[in-house]
C-alpha cells in the first residue's frame, strides 16, 4: 500500500500504481489484482510545452472565449459525432436514455455543476420513484445565490445509458429548466 506521499510522488511522475511503471496508468489493468503489463500502451505527450504548468490556474473564462471562437462545425467535430442542435453558444448537450423504461432525452454537460441533477417535472411526468436524502442540501448557483427551489430533499436512482454504455447513477432532484444535468463528478 502506498503512502500519500508516494502516491503525489508516482501521479506527479506519472507511474502506474499497480505495475509502477511509466508506460501507461492504473486504469488499463482490466481485472483487479491483474499486475501483468497491460496491451495497450497509454500515449505521452510529445514535449513538457504540450502540458500546462501546474503553476498556472485553470480560466475558464479564457476557455469559454475559446468555444465561442469556434463555428458551430468546429464544435461539433471538437466534441464528437453530435447533431448539431446539442451544440451551441453557451451549452453541450448529449442524448442518453434514462431509467429502466428507457426514457430519451438530451442531458446538459455542466463542469460547473458538482454533482448529477433531474428536473423535478421531469421525474414527475415520467413517475421514477423518489428517495428522502438523509441531509437537505441547499442548491447554490454558480455564483453562490441560492437556487429558486430552495433545498433539495429527494433524489432518483436510475440507470442512465449513453453511446450503449449503462451506469446506475443517484439524481438530486430540482427546479431546473434541462431534464437532465451532468456534473463535472460524471465527467
Amino acid at each position: 500500500r502506498l503512502t500519500e506521499a508516494q502516491r503525489e510522488q508516482y501521479k506527479k511522475e506519472g507511474h502506474c500504481f499497480v505495475c509502477r511503471s511509466k508506460e501507461h496508468l492504473a486504469n488499463v489493468h482490466k481485472k483487479k489484482g491483474n499486475t501483468k503489463k497491460p496491451f495497450a500502451k497509454v500515449r505521452k505527450a510529445k514535449d513538457d510545452e504540450d502540458l500546462e504548468s501546474e503553476e498556472e490556474e485553470f480560466d475558464s473564462d479564457k476557455e469559454e472565449e475559446m468555444f465561442k471562437q469556434l463555428t458551430l462545425d468546429e464544435r461539433v467535430e471538437q466534441f464528437g459525432e453530435l447533431e448539431g442542435d446539442l451544440v451551441n453558444e453557451q451549452s453541450l448537450f448529449i442524448p442518453v436514455t434514462i431509467g429502466w423504461q428507457d426514457i430519451e432525452t438530451k442531458a446538459l454537460i455542466d463542469s460547473r455543476c458538482i454533482g448529477k441533477i433531474m428536473s423535478n417535472k421531469f421525474a414527475q411526468k415520467h413517475k421514477f420513484p423518489t428517495h428522502r436524502l438523509p441531509k437537505s442540501i441547499i442548491a447554490r448557483t454558480a455564483d453562490g445565490t441560492i437556487m429558486k427551489g430552495g433545498l433539495i430533499t429527494h433524489c432518483v436512482y436510475a440507470k442512465i445509458k449513453i453511446k450503449g454504455k449503462a451506469k446506475f447513477h443517484r439524481f438530486v432532484l430540482a427546479n431546473v429548466e434541462d431534464n437532465v444535468i451532468l456534473g463535472y463528478d460524471w465527467l
